[in-house]
């Protein structure tokens, strides 16, 4: 998801939506109550705007509210504000990308914003938006460490739900290298290592696929059962039917799709070789190959309140 960061010079200010809007965006705590007890301003109103993507300096036109737009520059007291009025719906969705409040907030890792909207009942906590990635995903695509640890000890936020390719959110990080993450969500007992999307590819398939060592260490040493016979379904494609161990020891080139020189490819296919070895030894011994990793890493133990959630 390419969330703006930044917005273009709006339209002229014509209606009290875009005044609303622009004191929004410029924390004017007295214009905000203004236009809240203003029955002719339609406060949830989503404008369309021409903004900077994160990825780059082109625009591309988004529709944003006052409280999405808030939320995702982390200004506290404005979505404080803005959550005490009764006419604000904090569930409202944009037509575009399909983006909640707190998608934004958990996307650009505003951590006192999300967790100032998670104790709002009103919160959709598992809004998608239209790349089917939920709040979770997006903290996670991110690498928002804190907006994601407070996000997986909530209870109702569904850390299954996968986006178009049934992919769950643990997928992003493994995919990214984000080891941090990916060792903090095994602690969770609601989150499966062994889960697959539709491919039938499970977190350490895609480690040893794609060369994240770090990643597939914090996966053999979280000390959950590793079901290291998960095959890819079968198929044409050459990884086809292949176990995180053959994937991993044959190189195949869909890692090359995750780096941008031929020398990061091969380092990926080098580190890929690596975690089949790693794969091989835990078969025959896993607690073995567990305390040599945790050994290695010298990490404290996870926090005791994750464990639980």
């Amino acid at each position: 998801m390419d969330f703006p960061i930044s917005l273009s010079s709006p339209p002229a200010l014509v209606t009290k939506e875009d005044h609303f809007f622009n004191a929004c965006e410029r924390a004017d705590l007295t214009a905000i109550r203004f236009y809240l007890e203003d029955p002719g301003c339609n406060v949830n109103a989503f404008l369309h705007r021409d903004v900077y993507p994160a990825s780059g300096s082109t625009f591309a036109t988004q529709d944003v509210n006052g409280l999405n737009w808030a939320s995702s520059l982390g200004l506290v007291n404005v979505v404080e504000l803005l959550l005490a009025s009764p006419r604000i719906d904090p569930s409202r969705i944009s037509s575009i990308n399909r983006t909640t409040c707190i998608i934004a907030a958990a996307y650009r890792g505003r951590e006192d914003v999300v967790r100032l909207l998670m104790r709002d009942p009103r919160i959709d906590m598992n809004a998608v938006t239209k790349n089917s990635h939920t709040a979770l995903a997006c903290a996670v695509l991110t690498n928002s460490i804190k907006v994601t640890q407070l996000l997986l000890c909530d209870s109702r936020v569904d850390v299954t739900i996968g986006d178009g390719d049934g992919t769950p959110p643990i997928f992003h990080a493994v995919f990214f290298g984000f080891d941090e993450i990916v060792g903090m969500m095994l602690t969770s007992m609601r989150i499966d290592p062994n889960c697959q999307n539709n491919y039938g590819g499970c977190p350490l398939w895609s480690a040893a696929c794609f060369g994240r060592l770090k990643v597939a260490q914090r996966i053999l040493a979280s000390g959950r059962h590793i079901d290291t016979r998960k095959t890819h379904v079968p198929g044409s494609l050459p990884w086809s039917g292949m176990t995180p161990y053959q994937v991993g020891k044959l190189g195949l080139t869909r890692a090359k799709i995750s780096f941008e020189s031929d020398e990061g490819f091969k380092c990926a296919r080098a580190y890929g070789s690596v975690i089949a070895d790693l794969i091989l030894a835990y078969e025959k011994n896993p607690t073995q190959v567990q305390n040599f990793l945790r050994a290695q890493r010298e990490d404290p133990p996870p926090p005791p309140l994750l464990l639980t959630c």
